[in-house]
């Protein structure tokens, strides 16, 4: 199981596969699913993850929802799939603007 990293990382109250953050990178169990049974859509900070996977007549499927802090380039998203385990790669963004007083 991995631990809950960081508290900044709202997954909107949606129960779901266990997840881990590090400083540029999330990185989310999805044993039994195969890259090809993933979806990722980014509105916004939000970042939607779902998967579903039929085998003759069982299914399985979940949607898992993370809220991205606001230093988060969504546009730098990469994401790879290895052994279970769905990464997302990204940089953080200094959005500090300075603004001089004429």
């Amino acid at each position: 199981n991995f631990p809950n990293a960081r508290k900044d990382w709202d997954t909107l109250g949606i129960t779901g596969p266990d997840y881990k953050v590090g400083e540029d990178s999330l990185m989310v169990s999805l044993p039994g699913f195969s890259k090809k049974d993933i979806n990722i859509e980014v509105e916004g900070q939000i970042l939607t993850i779902s998967a579903e996977e039929k085998e003759d007549s069982f299914a399985k499927a979940f949607t898992k929802q993370f809220r991205f802090p606001n230093e988060t380039d969504m546009d730098t998203l990469a994401a790879t799939m290895k052994d279970g385990i769905l990464t997302l790669n990204f940089k953080n963004s200094n959005n500090k603007k300075t603004i001089s007083i004429k």
